[in-house]
């Protein structure tokens, strides 16, 4: 492996060109349309590009690789690889210079500050559109770098001419031509003929011979104003005066100074004398099938254009008969033809088809985004996607079609490894025919090289997942119901991607961590994704149900309990007693005791995993920690068991919620093997006792609510009391918009009620089985499709003031189905345009996060982070996989935990008997590591329970994920609900606050809420000020009558705290509250919106985006470090530079925090090749280029372009063990 630890990116020097290049073309020739062969000279000249052929010179003459090596003494051609013609270059040697009009666009700013000329007076120059004074000479009419009009006035040439004729030290030939010139100049004034326009060069020539007035045009005058630029002596005057008095626009002169010293670029090499050629293996040529006919890549074309120009133009130069008027047309034709090919049209003109070298690079369907970070993808498969419960989880069902093509290679191998065929042909024929002996060596192949399954779109890791193929008979891929939750399918025409891992390292990696059996826990929050649902919930309830007999029935062993069952005498759900012992687990030593339970517990609980200590009775209360034995017998006594028998209340079944809650224990406690084992399992009982349960689905099973007419009566009453009211002018619009939607709402909460009531009447219902359960229908639904639909939302998401009164089983007449319509309209708006918006936030989120990984094991600090118990999420669940900072004390002020444990059930358990309320814990925003996070800051795996997070890990693009895939998820929600007001809330309440604080947009002054600026006491509260005391100080907060406040007199409000309604201001919080407290305050605000919509993200997560949004200081001082005023530096690495500088004594650097939204760091992140990837491709080359030059490939992205093992994972490890091999090497040579 050849690895690459750093990139630099700099501008290319005239010499540096001319050290690249391997010769100068001449022509604008290709190839040969007949031989097909390059033309000498040409675009793709042997001689420069190299050999056509493998290991063969132009004329033919030098053959075979044993010449490899060598130039071909006829041809002049290096016999070599025809690979080499992908990176060697060539040049132009233009006739005249030419801007690089790239640099020159993103640097026409700061250029213009430098020479004092406007960047549009500037680029009129390089036109040829304007003159530009480079010496005034003898003259005093003129000034250095004053710019003249290309259409000269004619009164200032004759005005120059005038001083020399008065000059008596001059020559009188030379006095007697500028006579004779003034008089052609004020003949031209008289006749305004506009000649002297075209012969001005011989004014301008006899002013710079004999009277130093130098005045150019075009690129010579643009360089020679550039070499008047002396970046020393500007920097020194910069240096002089106080940097704290500097103005915006100086500063940013300064950075930019700073930046051409410090890496040693000169402005001159703007100016380009020889054009780079790219390689021709870029710029193909590809002979067609029909005769004589080519096709030509597109920049050859712009290269043949400049050739042309370039050409022509030494010959007009090379002439005596053109004007200099006509030669500076075809310059500019020259600069604009280049223009064309580096930047992408030209000044002026309009957009060109052919894409420039810098346009093929960006966007998505640049070179980087389209070959370097997505690849074509070969030995794939696509099909719809149907359930196999049959299925154990690593498995997915594929087409035998499928699994032949895509196996094809490996399938042939076998044959010829075997010698049942001996060549290629024969095998394929086997293959083809589907004989016997294919399948035999096609189910030991697939027995061990697993397939990827993608479900896009691709919003988390769990998007892709392995399997070991099974065949099937269908052409449908065939997946275990459990694994769609992760991969966000479902069963109604959805389709999913099979690819196929080629290389034995790809096979080991598929297996050891992408099979669907490592993908069982949700790594957004720890939870088990892969859970039951729908069926599976139905059949569980079903099964853990209890029903009581008028008489007991004891039972010894339970293979009696089974024949009892088989013979009909008991059924699944009748209470039986038994010996407690029988059940094992928990009661395996209890010989004295007796307890009730049903056949369908004892059958789930053998199912449980062995290493699981309890048999679970009551789900809930177990779940709750209460005691679940209430059917527990301690005495052996009929009496007793009789008497215990009439006083026990049956059971319902286990409900969705609890039996979720539960699994989530569950995965915490027993290993992720026997979890997966156990699941597999659960998924057979649940769908073999829902079939035999024969539960189906009957609306007249529901009773009517005859009340529902006398209940409509009376709220049509009560709006036309609104109505009335409004009209006498008691209520306003708005008011009486309120007020009806109030009553109808209540209208339909007590006809939802009622329906509830009737159908918890007949408990024996299917419906109602379904209901409880939690498998399908809640009460809203059931409510809409029996009783009223409710109100509706418009376009603007606004609730329609007349209701829908019908329900779905009654049928809306026309008119409520047209309301109805705007509701269903509005969900189809937020699915195509929301979904849009969250999926451009999850693509920034990843770039902007997509280089942070686990990369050391303790990064030594003693900051934290304070948890406290809170309405939204207990304290346990936030503790739980970190470590401690800080010792944890009980009551009696006892160490019950100490610093530096990692928290886990066993420790939780303690917090909770100890009651504790809060706790200080290692965090992601407090890390000191530099360019990642280390292990003890970021604690456990969330998706390995009781495992800490392993070194390599991509927890930025895991957060990342784990925030932007709910929200897309949300903003698919409204398409399930129709459109109803009251049902659950829309995305566009939540999403945009996300995007708010992310991208950091900046608040309206009048949506703005006014913020302490410290600690202290509400003393006055007035119309348009309100006062605060902060012991000796009085803070006085300006506002305006309609801003509502949140805090009364005498209220004791901390720094940073809210005293007006509004949103906050992220940068005003900053500057007040500080760095910690900022970062706080978005961990809470994004955990907000997401907990609101019922999602729950480990705070993890949302503290690597804080850390990152605060991650980045801008310099005030440099002090005498190497960075540059102005420069955007990571927080930590400049605390690291400092404690250095202080160690030396030296003057230390002043910075600034500042907040960076997920723009700035998407746009410019500290790689390069991450950062031109993104978006601006050319505006960040040029900004890398002097700011940022070095890329060190830290992050997934940039490695991937730079065609390098990704720094994350297996190939962490993978760059760790060749730089340490690499170390020793070097140690041993030195």
């Amino acid at each position: 492996m050849n690895l690459i630890q750093s990139l630099r990116i700099s501008w290319l020097s005239p010499q540096r060109i001319t050290h690249l290049s391997f010769g100068n073309i001449t022509n604008h020739k290709t190839v040969n349309i007949r031989t097909f062969k390059a033309e000498p000279g040409g675009l793709f000249d042997p001689r420069i590009f190299g050999p056509s052929i493998n290991y063969e010179c132009h004329c033919g003459e030098c053959k075979g690789k044993q010449n490899e090596g060598q130039v071909c003494e006829k041809c002049k051609v290096l016999v070599a690889e025809k690979n080499i013609q992908r990176w060697r270059i060539g040049h132009i040697d233009l006739v005249t210079p030419v801007v690089n009009i790239a640099i020159f666009k993103n640097l026409a700013t700061n250029l213009s500050r430098l020479l004092g000329i406007p960047a549009k007076t500037l680029e009129d120059i390089i036109y040829f559109q304007a003159y530009v004074v480079i010496d005034n000479g003898l003259t005093s009419l003129l000034k250095k770098k004053q710019v003249l009009n290309k259409n000269m006035d004619m009164n200032l040439v004759s005005n120059i001419l005038q001083e020399i004729i008065k000059d008596e030290k001059l020559d009188k030939k030379i006095i007697s031509q500028a006579k004779e010139l003034n008089k052609d100049v004020e003949k031209d004034k008289q006749e305004n003929t506009g000649a002297s326009i075209i012969f001005l060069e011989n004014y301008l020539n006899f002013l710079e011979e004999h009277w130093q007035i130098k005045i150019k045009i075009g690129t010579e005058a643009f360089a020679e104003l550039i070499r008047t630029i002396n970046i020393k002596e500007e920097l020194e005057k910069m240096r002089e005066s106080d940097e704290k008095s500097l103005g915006k626009s100086d500063l940013e002169k300064l950075r930019f100074l700073q930046a051409l010293q410090k890496n040693n670029i000169e402005l001159e090499w703007m100016i380009i004398h020889k054009l780079p050629v790219i390689p021709c293996g870029l710029r193909p040529v590809t002979k067609l099938k029909e005769e004589n006919t080519v096709f030509i890549a597109q920049h050859n074309n712009l290269y043949h254009k400049i050739l042309f120009i370039n050409n022509r133009l030494s010959e007009f130069l090379n002439s005596e008969f053109f004007f200099n008027e006509i030669i500076y047309s075809e310059k500019k034709r020259l600069q604009e033809s280049v223009d064309q090919i580096i930047y992408g049209s030209s000044r002026g003109s309009q957009q060109n088809e052919i894409k420039s070298l810098l346009q093929s690079l960006s966007g998505k369907e640049g070179i980087i985004r389209r070959y370097s970070l997505g690849k074509r993808v070969d030995y794939s498969a696509r099909s719809v996607i149907v359930p196999n419960p049959n299925l154990s989880f690593d498995q997915i069902g594929l087409p035998t079609k499928m699994v032949l093509a895509l196996y094809k290679p490996f399938i042939i191998r076998k044959i010829l490894k075997e010698k049942i065929a001996f060549t290629v042909k024969e095998a394929e024929k086997l293959l083809s025919e589907e004989n016997p002996i294919v399948f035999s060596f096609l189910s030991k192949i697939i027995s061990d090289h697993p397939v990827l399954a993608n479900r896009a779109p691709s919003l988390h890791r769990l998007s892709i997942q392995g399997f070991y193929p099974q065949l099937s008979l269908s052409n449908s891929v065939e997946l275990h119901p459990l694994i769609t939750t992760a991969l966000n399918a479902d069963f109604d025409g959805d389709q999913i991607s099979i690819h196929l891992p080629l290389t034995n390292d790809a096979c080991k990696e598929a297996k050891d961590f992408i099979l669907s059996s490592h993908h069982i826990i949700d790594p957004k929050n720890g939870y088990l994704i892969s859970v039951p649902n729908q069926d599976m919930i139905l059949g569980i309830y079903y099964l853990t149900k209890e029903s009581k007999n008028k008489n007991w029935h004891y039972y010894d062993e339970i293979s009696n309990l089974w024949k009892s069952y088989e013979q009909g005498k008991i059924d699944i759900h009748d209470l039986v007693v038994i010996p407690s012992c029988l059940v094992n687990r928990n009661f395996a030593d209890n010989k004295d005791q007796l307890f009730f339970t049903t056949l369908g517990k004892i059958i789930f609980n053998e199912i449980l995993p062995s290493s699981f200590s309890f048999y679970v009775s009551d789900l809930r209360s177990y779940n709750e920690k209460e005691e679940q034995y209430q059917g527990m017998i301690t005495k052996i006594d009929k009496n007793e068991v009789d008497e215990k028998w009439r006083i026990y209340q049956p059971l319902a079944g286990w409900k969705k919620k609890d039996i979720i809650e539960f699994l989530n224990k569950l995965v915490k406690e027993v290993s992720r093997k026997e979890m997966v084992c156990f699941l597999d399992k659960l998924k057979k009982i649940s769908f073999t006792y829902v079939t035999r349960s024969g539960i189906s689905i009957s609306p007249f099973e529901l009773d009517e609510v005859t009340s529902k007419k006398e209940l409509l009566r009376k709220t049509e009453k009560k709006i036309e009391q609104v109505d009335y009211h409004y009209s006498q002018g008691f209520y306003t619009e708005k008011q009486k918009i309120q007020k009806k939607i109030e009553f109808w709402g209540e209208c339909k909460d007590e006809l939802q009620r009622q329906l509830i009531n009737n159908l918890e009447k007949n408990s024996n219902s299917s419906f109602y089985h379904i209901w409880n359960s939690g498998a399908r229908a809640s009460s809203e639904n059931l409510a809409q499709l029996f009783v009223m639909r409710g109100h509706t939302t418009n376009y603007l998401g606004e609730i329609v003031e007349t209701p829908i009164i019908s329900s779905l089983w009654e049928g809306l007449s026309p008119f409520e189905f047209f309301t109805s319509v705007y509701g269903a309209m509005k969900g189809m708006i937020d699915l195509a345009l929301k979904t849009a918006i969250a999926g451009d936030l999850t693509r920034r989120l990843v770039e902007s996060t997509q280089s942070i990984s686990i990369n050391s094991s303790d990064c030594q600090t003693d900051k934290g982070i304070l948890l406290e118990e809170n309405d939204e999420l207990p304290l346990f669940k936030q503790l739980y996989g970190r470590y401690l900072i800080r010792n944890i004390c009980n009551k009696k002020e006892e160490i019950i935990i100490t610093s530096e444990t990692l928290l886990l059930e066993k420790e939780i358990g303690i917090i909770q008997e100890n009651q504790i309320t809060s706790a200080w814990v290692r965090s992601p925003s407090s890390c000191e590591s530099v360019k990642g996070i280390c292990q003890k800051c970021y604690g456990s795996d969330l998706s390995k329970p009781g495992e800490v997070v392993t070194i390599g890990t991509a927890v930025g693009i895991i957060a990342a994920q784990s925030l932007g895939e709910p929200g897309t998820q949300l903003t698919m929600r409204t398409f399930h609900t129709g459109g109803i007001a009251d049902s659950e809330g829309d995305i566009t309440q939540g999403l945009p606050k996300i995007k708010q604080i992310l991208d950091n947009i900046k608040v309206k002054k009048e949506e703005k809420a006014i913020l302490a600026k410290n600690d202290g006491e509400i003393i006055n509260i007035e119309e348009k000020i309100i006062k605060q005391k902060d012991g000796t100080k009085i803070i006085i907060y300006p506002r305006s009558e309609d801003k509502l406040i949140r805090v009364s007199l005498g209220n004791k409000i901390k720094k940073g705290e809210k005293i007006t309604v509004g949103k906050v201001d992220l940068e005003e919080y900053l500057k007040i509250a500080g760095r910690d407290n900022c970062q706080t305050y978005i961990k809470e605000e994004i955990n907000k919106v997401y907990s609101s919509q019922g999602i729950e993200i480990n705070g993890k997560h949302i503290e690597i985006f804080s850390r990152q949004m605060l991650s980045l200081v801008e310099i005030i001082e440099t002090g005498d470090s190497e960075y540059l005023t102005g420069d955007i530096i990571n927080y930590y690495q400049v605390q690291k530079v400092n404690q250095s500088l202080a160690a030396q004594q030296k003057k230390l650097i002043i910075f600034k925090n500042i907040i960076s939204s997920l723009k700035d760091l998407s746009s410019f992140p500290s790689s390069f090749l991450a950062g031109i990837s993104f978006q601006n491709s050319l505006k960040n080359l040029i900004n890398y280029s002097l700011y940022r030059p070095v890329d060190e490939l830290l992050g997934s992205k940039e490695s991937l372009i730079a065609g390098q093992l990704i720094p994350v994972g297996t190939g962490f490890k993978e760059r760790e063990k060749h730089l340490i091999k690499k170390r020793r090497l070097t140690k041993n040579i030195n």
